[in-house]
């Protein structure tokens, strides 16, 4: 009996430091694949992100499948120019920020995209959305990122797409 207890308790702890080194590898592949999007070389970062796919998509830690679904919408974004496959990413990456409280420039910067994408499927008003939201998350964030007039510029240009005459 005791033989069959200490084998469990074998079982146990190493399962649980495989599943451990499983996550440190999958954290450490997108982060190089966030470093290569920081490059702007998307090919790189495409294949890590592809080659991961599969454990991200099964992962259930938060933090790691957040950058990862980040990484993934950025190539779509900026590289495929993809904006209908990246808004569900894109509203799961910005789910993850809330659920995990993460008030970083990068869920600031996936309410920019979403808008961004919205924006160039032609739905302006889910445009205006967003943008108007990030703006929010950006003065709860820290209110002086050097992109935020493009958020006032992008919204002037809805308003005066409209006709807007308070502009």
């Amino acid at each position: 009996m005791r033989f069959i207890l200490l084998s469990l308790l074998f079982v146990v702890h190493f399962s649980a430091n495989t599943h451990a080194n499983d996550n440190e590898r999958l954290r450490d592949s997108v982060n190089k694949a966030k470093d290569y999007l920081i490059k702007n070389d998307y090919r790189n970062a495409e294949a890590i992100v592809n080659s991961i796919d599969g454990p991200c998509s099964e992962c259930n830690n938060d933090s790691i499948r957040v950058v990862f679904l980040d990484c993934k919408a950025t190539i779509l974004v900026l590289d495929k120019k993809e904006y209908n496959a990246s808004i569900p990413i894109l509203k799961e990456v910005i789910d993850l920020y809330e659920r995990l409280n993460i008030k970083s420039i990068n869920y600031w910067g996936a309410c920019q995209s979403i808008a961004y994408c919205y924006e160039n499927i032609g739905n302006i008003d889910e445009a205006e959305r967003y943008y108007r939201r990030s703006l929010i998350k950006c003065s709860i964030i820290n209110g002086n990122d050097p992109f935020l007039s493009s958020t006032y510029l992008r919204l002037r240009n809805i308003y005066k797409e409209r006709g807007d005459t308070i502009l």
